[in-house]
């Protein structure tokens, strides 16, 4: 099911071998999990399909979504810290690429202002202008 998967994917990328204070902190530093997560392409990354958690998210009945808490988690983290496959070259991501339809990316935005600390809002924000203006990480 999607639901398990996608908190699995979260608790191994921000909560696996953290201290209790840096439980969810994008910013911190990334375990294994989280780099490799943050250094893969466009096409292995929406193998993820997180418009489905984030779109058709946790109150939508008959809705196979996943969590969209865990979901928007993990969308965070891939905005503020997506890298190069050498894992240090930071290559941001522009939203669109993980969320086609206004309404998921609303959702996302939603959370992000409601959820998000002010340094991931920041990093979030700051990389997604700088792939819509840079052209990095544009789907063509």
């Amino acid at each position: 099911s999607a639901r398990p998967t996608i908190s699995l994917l979260r608790y191994l990328c921000l909560e696996f071998e953290a201290s209790s204070s840096n439980v969810n902190n994008i910013m911190g530093e990334m375990n294994g999990f989280a780099a490799a997560l943050c250094a893969l392409n466009v096409p292995q990354l929406r193998t993820l399909r997180l418009e489905i958690h984030i779109g058709k998210g946790d109150n939508e009945s008959g809705s196979r979504g996943g969590s969209k808490d865990d979901a928007c988690h993990l969308l965070a983290l891939i905005l503020a810290r997506h890298t190069d496959t050498d894992y240090e070259t930071l290559k941001p991501l522009e939203v669109q690429i993980f969320l086609p339809e206004s309404r998921s990316q609303a959702e996302f935005e939603t959370w992000l202002g409601e959820t998000a600390s002010p340094d991931v809002r920041k990093a979030v924000k700051d990389n997604m202008a700088l792939a819509e203006n840079g052209g990095i990480g544009k789907l063509g």
